[in-house]
């Protein structure tokens, strides 16, 4: 723990150097870009399953495409509606920023995780609901069941994102 302090403090230290240099010579802007790191930092990591959909969820809702792209394993597969799937990082990126586009948050509530080994599946429900910056009504939602996996860290990472888990494509 006392290292994590340690390594969190240095890499402050740094960033407020980036800041500097980036030229964010206000307290305000310094402050802003630590806040930033710091909300990244202390989830960048999850350490279980249940961690990990609290990480996307927190992601989601601050507008972090980064933060999100950060929890998937490099073998994700995102499925963004039923019967498609993507597994190149910029169709996925492209995918993720229509569903941020929406500037309205993600509640998730995990229903049940399976665990075996180094694989658990998550199951959850979501909902986005509210008004598009186009003014348009959004009640979006379903039922998720994701994967991850276990990496040689001990954190976790996505390996299945769907969102709509088993819903079938042709009612959507």
């Amino acid at each position: 723990m006392f290292k994590k302090v340690i390594l969190a403090v240095c890499l402050a230290a740094s960033l407020i150097n980036i800041a500097d240099a980036k030229g964010l010579s206000g307290i305000a802007d310094k402050t802003s870009a630590l806040n930033r790191y710091s909300s990244h930092y202390r989830i960048l990591s999850p350490r279980s399953p249940q961690e990990a959909a609290k990480a996307f969820e927190k992601y989601f809702n601050a507008g972090d495409l980064e933060g999100m792209l950060s929890l998937h394993d490099k073998n994700i597969a995102f499925i963004p509606s039923p019967g498609t799937q993507l597994n190149q990082p910029d169709q996925i990126r492209q995918a993720l920023k229509q569903f941020l586009s929406l500037k309205l948050p993600i509640d998730m509530k995990v229903r049940h995780i399976y665990q075996a080994d180094n694989i658990a599946l998550i199951i959850f429900d979501w909902s986005i609901q509210g008004v598009d910056p186009a003014g348009k009504q959004v009640n979006l939602k379903g039922t998720g069941a994701d994967i991850v996996r276990k990496q040689m860290d001990g954190s976790w990472l996505y390996l299945f994102d769907n969102p709509f888990g088993t819903t079938s494509s042709n009612t959507q």
